[in-house]
Parts: structure tokens; C-alpha cells; sequence
């Protein structure tokens, strides 16, 4: 069956793990139009409580949260064994990419992210180039 590109990310389960209500609210906006389930938390010990009890194809993580952050919970999911895609979405200008890599996330974005270039990232690392 031929992709719906009306709907790219249909099947997907994402999970959205920001401090932020209102970031929340539009990355779940965003993923929804394109098709995905989405899954939300506020922090990274959330995240982690919900990839114990839920597929997750895709996380987008904040890096700075409180109770656990990003850069923790990344190591810690990693540190489970687990390959899930994770994207760093970082408002934090002063985070250096090598240090979000090295935590052992496989790609991030600056905020305010763009509705198409998130969409076009987590297609191409899930649906292009699935993990091995």
C-alpha cells in the first residue's frame, strides 16, 4: 500500500516529553495532523515510566526538564538497551550538539521546531532508514 502523504507518520507512536504545556500542545498538534499516536510527559522519569508500558517508535525530548532531564533520561533509555529513535528538541542555545550525540540521542532540533522539517526528520530516520 502506497504511503498516505496526507498522513506520514500514520501507525507511528511518538512520545513528547517537554516541561513546557504549550510546546507540548503544538509538537502533539503537529504529530497528530500527520497521522502518529502521540504520548506525552513532563519530565524524563515520565518518559521512562511510559516506555516501560508502551510501544514507542519515535521520542522527542527536551533537554531541560525538572525531576529528571533530558540528557539523563536519553542516557537512561539508552542504557536500557534500547534502539528507539530519540530526537534531542532543545530551546537551550547554549547546549552543544556533541554533548546531546554523545548522550545518545540521534538527532535534535532547535526550538521553535518546524512543523515539515520535524515531520521530514522522523520519516527519514524511521520510515527511510530504519534502524538496523
Amino acid at each position: 500500500m502506497p504511503p498516505d502523504n496526507n498522513k506520514p507518520l500514520k501507525g507511528m507512536s511518538i512520545l513528547c516529553a517537554d516541561d513546557e504545556p504549550v510546546s507540548l500542545e503544538i509538537l502533539a498538534e503537529i504529530l497528530h495532523e500527520a497521522g502518529a499516536t502521540v504520548r506525552i510527559a513532563s519530565n524524563g522519569k515520565r518518559a521512562l515510566d511510559l516506555i516501560h508500558t508502551h510501544t514507542i517508535d519515535c521520542i522527542l525530548m527536551d533537554i531541560m526538564m525538572p525531576e529528571m532531564d533530558g540528557l539523563t533520561a536519553i542516557r537512561a533509555i539508552r542504557g536500557m538497551g534500547s534502539k528507539v529513535l530519540i530526537v534531542a528538541v532543545t530551546g537551550a542555545a547554549k547546549m552543544e550538539a556533541a554533548e546531546i550525540m554523545a548522550a545518545g540521542a540521534d538527532a535534535y532540533m532547535s526550538k521553535p521546531v518546524m512543523a515539515a522539517n520535524l515531520i521530514d526528520l522522523i520519516k527519514i530516520k524511521l520510515i527511510d532508514q530504519p534502524p538496523s
